[in-house]
Parts: structure tokens; C-alpha cells; sequence
């Protein structure tokens, strides 16, 4: 059982940010051009996927979006700041996969998708470094802030 007061505390006073609202937006727009991307992949066939392989395939990129899904969700709405390390470390981690299918040209559509998906990504993560998502995840309200700083 959800103890829904924890979450009701934690919130007290502390609206989420048009900052977070933008990455939350942003990464679920992104989870879903991956999705376009990974059926662009299976379509053109580039990593040689068979019949066989195909149910296999829509298993791992269903885990894989349910990961993608709940550590958007813990980030955005649980201002969790593990999960937006972790989404950061999965966004560097997926460069060079990324760099290896721009530069080898087999799908001009593949090579666009994932140039978009990772720009919409990389605005995505930059929206989770902003002073007011940072005071957000430190759930310092503004005033707060202020009585702080001129104390």
C-alpha cells in the first residue's frame, strides 16, 4: 500500500516546474520515437532480425520501455534524483550506438530518427539542470531559497 501522505509531505508547497513539466513531455515524446526507430530498424532488417528472433526482440524493447517509462515517472513526478542519474547514464552510455548508426549510412529514415531521438533526448535530460528543477529535486520551496540566502 502507497502511503500517499509521504508523497502529499513531500509536495507541500513545491509545485513542479514548467522545467520538469517540459522534460516529462519531451522524454515521453522521445520514448516514443524510439519506438519508430526500433520498427524502422526491424523493417529494414538491419540488424538481421528473424522471425525467430522477433518475439525475443519485442520482449527486450518492451522491458527496456517500461524501464524508460518509470524512471520518466520517478524523475518527473517522484523528483527522484537517482532515476535522473540513471536516465543521464543510459543517455551517454547509447552515444556511440548512436554515432555508429549516423555514420554508417545503411537507412538515410533510421539515421534521421535517431538523430531527432537524440536530440529530443539530450533537450529532454538539459531540462533536469536548471536552477528551478534543482531546487525542485532538492524540494526547496523559492522562499525558502530566499530566506536562506539573505539570512
Amino acid at each position: 500500500m502507497v502511503d500517499k501522505a509521504f508523497f502529499n509531505e513531500r509536495r507541500r508547497g513545491l509545485p513542479r516546474p514548467g522545467e520538469i513539466l517540459w522534460f516529462e513531455k519531451l522524454y515521453l515524446a522521445c520514448i516514443a520515437i524510439c519506438a519508430a526507430e526500433m520498427a524502422t530498424r526491424v523493417a529494414t532488417s538491419e540488424a538481421g532480425i528473424s522471425n525467430e528472433m522477433l518475439p525475443a526482440l519485442l520482449l527486450m524493447t518492451s522491458v527496456g520501455f517500461g524501464i524508460s517509462l518509470t524512471l520518466t515517472f520517478l524523475t518527473s513526478r517522484g523528483s527522484s534524483r537517482i532515476a535522473m542519474w540513471i536516465l543521464v547514464a543510459f543517455f551517454i552510455v547509447g552515444l556511440p550506438s548512436d554515432a555508429v548508426t549516423l555514420f554508417k549510412g545503411d537507412s538515410v529514415a533510421l539515421a534521421v530518427i535517431t538523430l531527432l531521438r537524440a536530440l529530443v533526448e539530450a533537450a529532454a535530460l538539459g531540462f533536469l539542470f536548471t536552477p528551478s528543477a534543482r531546487r525542485w529535486f532538492k524540494r526547496m520551496p523559492d522562499d525558502q531559497i530566499l530566506q536562506e540566502t539573505f539570512s
